[in-house]
């Protein structure tokens, strides 16, 4: 037990001299929970998602043909398939820009669906996506995993606001003519003492440049999410990783003040090693003597007075649908894992998270879902062996061994294998020509069967990479062969419009939520034609997101059935036309839904269902009467019939009439 001398003061301090730290206040309390929980999450999901990240990394290196070798032999030849399938697979899912289609009911009306179906053809324009969309679709289909960020944004500037008076003349009455005047408003300020004083300063508003929704193409390595959810809509929360500038956060968004000296520090951004792939190879890689120490990484650390000056600040973005102690949801901004530079409810309507994943091949227990690259992985490494342990038995046989005397030393560095080397020895009768061996015919019968095996894989045969000997086949037959072989590609299809679908959902709920007065916008269309048309909010708020569908048919067995039902469209055309063109109004259910296949030949169905109607009214006219015959050489002119001579039939009833 202590002394009466050894006992502390009140308040545990060891020197009642000094002040005791003042305790926190609530709102730091908040604050420091706030930054546990959110970082013990991203610490778990990041464990979670790394293998798929270093996945990833392989999938890029496969891409990129890239091979790390260093094995004894020279040779490193990598087949590339993983490229040749990536992009022969992207432009058969991109080359047409989405058609959004409005499902129709009682509630909504002819006009408002196309309306509607205007708007998002207009948003799509405006968000970029005809560029974006490709790259999407390539991460999903070469990582499987690829990630958009759908968010509303408003930019704009600051305009003075005038007003027009009148212009009196000298007796002050109104000449009729107004002038302009910049408007003024009255601003307080206090000093430090307390004083306050009134100044004027020119009254402005706000002009916005940009109000609309904003895609965001999402680096897969930086989007974090937990584990155990196969869906995005089934996601409690995501978090989105950045690494930015000081100088680059914006103040109206973030609170800037909590940046102390702690949470300042400058972060390293671990993404950046992933380009050593794109870097030229060294001589001591080409020789296959690469190792972690002399690999040629790229510098991209910053200057020490650029991270005194400007630090790089890692930002975690975290997203949170409503729960029982957020009802409205949580949007969270944490600055280096210490300070919390944003904490408001979610502004996305319903407290959705604006995340949009597509995959080439749906996961069923993962969001990250499988890619061509992992498909792909195991067959090319296969074919590259194959390939590599070819091209190593020919070397062997060319300059296989070195030959020396029995008691010559022998060091590493006089070890040089290379084509048409000198081998000096002392008796030539002794040198017997070395054979090289052909490749045999088993080798190229395997390397068929291993692209055999990767278009399985893949789910994409020639007809839907491109190719195909269709010239010696008829439409009939490439139309069976393109529908039985893309059952599984048409899943790709599918996989495609559900992450479409989710887009446009978004879209239309944030234009529902923001867009409060009618909008006039400049788009540009499918066709690449300038476009300009008012939007209403009332028409956007009138449909549901529910109803709203985007069609992303625009593959090779969608064109083949297009090409197919478009020559049965013109033939049934053909034969209503010519039986009977009052049949048209009977048609047009038949004729209507067909017309719409036909966007890859950028045919507008409205223009040919107008031609075809115009078409049956000319077939209903009665033709004019035909011209009089001319006379014929060596013919009497008593010969020629006149225009108004009776004909035999009339001959007779006239004749009839004449007797009665």
């Amino acid at each position: 037990m202590p002394t009466l001398g050894e006992t502390k003061p009140l308040g545990g301090q060891e020197n009642p001299s000094l002040p005791s730290a003042p305790p926190p206040t609530k709102k730091q309390q908040d604050n420091s929970e706030t930054v546990q929980t959110w970082t013990s999450r991203f610490t778990k999901a990041k464990k979670f998602l790394e293998p798929f990240i270093e996945r990833d990394q392989q999938a890029f290196e496969f891409w990129y043909m890239w091979r790390e070798f260093r094995g004894p032999y020279r040779s490193n030849i990598f087949p590339p398939d993983v490229h040749a399938a990536v992009e022969s697979i992207v432009p058969r899912l991109t080359k047409g820009r989405p058609r959004p289609i409005v499902l129709g009911g009682r509630s909504v009306s002819t006009d408002t669906a196309l309306a509607v179906q205007r708007g998002h053809d207009a948003l799509w324009s405006i968000m970029d996506m005809d560029d974006k969309f490709e790259v999407l679709v390539k991460r999903g289909t070469w990582f499987g995993f690829g990630p958009e960020k759908i968010t509303w944004k408003t930019t704009g500037h600051e305009e003075p606001v005038y007003e027009h008076i009148p212009v009196l003349d000298q007796l002050g009455q109104p000449t009729g003519f107004t002038k302009r005047r910049q408007v003024m408003e009255a601003v307080e300020t206090k000093d430090d003492e307390g004083n306050v004083t009134t100044t004027e300063k020119p009254k402005t508003q706000f002009v916005p440049d940009y109000h609309a929704p904003v895609s965001e193409v999402c680096d897969p390595a930086r989007v974090f999410f937990p584990r155990g959810y196969a869906r995005e809509e089934d996601l409690p929360w995501v978090i989105f990783q950045y690494f930015k500038r000081k100088s680059e956060l914006d103040e109206k968004l973030y609170d800037l003040s909590q940046l102390d000296a702690s949470a300042a520090n400058t972060a390293d951004d671990p993404t950046l090693d992933r380009d050593k792939v794109h870097r030229l190879p060294r001589k001591s890689d080409v020789l296959g003597q690469t190792d972690s120490s002399n690999l040629g990484q790229t510098d991209t650390t910053a200057a020490p007075d650029d991270d005194k000056d400007d630090p790089m600040v890692e930002l975690l973005e975290c997203w949170e649908r409503p729960c029982k102690k957020y009802p409205k949801g949580r949007l969270v901004t944490l600055a280096n894992r210490k300070a919390v530079l944003r904490d408001r409810p979610n502004p996305m309507p319903e407290g959705e998270l604006p995340l949009v994943v597509f995959g080439y091949i749906e996961d069923t227990f993962n969001l990250r879902n499988v890619g061509v690259a992992r498909e792909l992985e195991r067959l090319v490494l296969e074919r590259a062996d194959k390939r590599n342990q070819r091209m190593d038995n020919v070397s062997r046989a060319i300059d296989g061994m070195t030959l020396l005397q029995k008691d010559e030393p022998l060091e590493d560095g006089d070890l040089v294998h290379r084509p048409n080397g000198v081998i000096r020895l002392s008796e030539l009768g002794n040198l017997k020509e070395k054979e090289t061996k052909d490749v045999t015919s088993s080798a190229y019968q395997e390397d068929g069967l291993l692209l055999q095996d990767m278009a399985r894989a893949t789910g994409a045969n020639e007809y839907v990479v491109g190719g195909g000997k269709r010239a010696d086949e008829t439409l009939g037959q490439t139309d069976l062969l393109v529908s039985s072989a893309n059952e599984r590609y048409d899943g790709v299809i599918r996989r495609l419009e559900r992450s479409l679908n989710r887009h446009a959902r978004l879209v239309h709920m944030l234009v529902q939520q923001n867009w409060e007065d009618d909008q006039s916008l400049d788009w540009v269309d499918a066709n690449g034609d300038l476009q300009e048309q008012d939007f209403s909010p009332a028409n956007f708020a009138g449909v549901s997101a529910k109803r709203l569908r985007y069609d992303a048919k625009s593959v090779v067995a969608y064109k083949e059935v297009s090409r197919k039902q478009g020559m049965q469209l013109m033939e049934l055309t053909d034969k209503l036309l010519s039986g009977d063109p009052l049949k048209i109004a009977a048609a047009k259910p038949i004729l209507r839904p067909l017309l719409e296949l036909f966007d890859e030949i950028k045919v507008n169905p409205t223009e040919l269902m107008n031609a075809i109607e115009a078409y049956a009214k000319i077939k209903l006219t009665p033709p004019p009467p035909a011209p009089p015959v001319p006379p014929v050489d060596n013919q009497p002119v008593d010969d020629v019939v006149p225009l108004d001579a009776p004909t035999p039939d009339q001959s007779q009833t006239l004749a009839s009439t004449t007797k009665l």
